[in-house]
């Protein structure tokens, strides 16, 4: 039995190895950054994008070991209407956390300090402005498609005709309606 056509116990075994492979890949491709002298802030980045190839690496190994394509990974082009929501979806964050720290000083409640001005006396906020983009243009694309694109897709092919798939609808459907008693009411003659 091929990959192509396990069940579902052999899918999620796959999946779970995959996601170990993805890892140990990670850890594999970040080694060279520490035998090699860099300074701090260039060691942090090389290393963490070398380790999120380790994730590509695994979803493209899994791809080619199951004779899928690029093509599986379903992948198409950003609209307007997604990048609207995005750019929406942030600003809306950034304005409820204004929101919330607004009222947090009118209702004279404590705010926690703010560490940014603690990291940047210890050499640490260089290191964590570079994360931030890192985080959405190497960690975010690599993770998702190992993760969203290759495994949960490849769990989700046989997943969805398996009991499995239903019993999370059974669970939810069973805690929020009552069962009907078997006993039909009687009305007073």
């Amino acid at each position: 039995m091929s990959l192509r056509t396990a069940g579902p116990v052999r899918r999620v075994v796959a999946a779970t190895g995959l996601s170990a492979l993805g890892i140990a890949f990670s850890v594999l491709l970040s080694i060279p950054v520490f035998v090699v002298s860099l300074d701090a802030l260039t060691q942090f980045v090389a290393a963490l994008v070398l380790s999120e190839l380790g994730f590509v690496a695994a979803a493209l190994a899994f791809l080619y070991a199951t004779g899928r394509g690029l093509g599986y990974l379903d992948v198409g082009r950003l609209n307007r209407r997604a990048i609207g929501l995005v750019v929406a979806g942030t600003v809306g964050l950034f304005v409820f956390r204004l929101a919330a720290i607004l009222a947090a000083q009118a209702l004279g409640l404590p705010l926690a300090g703010n560490s940014v001005t603690q990291l940047a006396e210890e050499g640490l906020l260089e290191t964590l402005l570079a994360l931030v983009p890192l985080s959405v243009v190497v960690v975010g694309p690599a993770e998702e498609l190992l993760f969203r694109g290759v495994v949960q897709r490849y769990l989700s092919e046989e997943l969805r005709r398996s009991v499995l798939s239903r019993s999370p609808a059974y669970c939810s459907r069973s805690s929020t309606f009552r069962r009907r008693s078997s006993r039909r009411r009687t009305s007073p003659r």
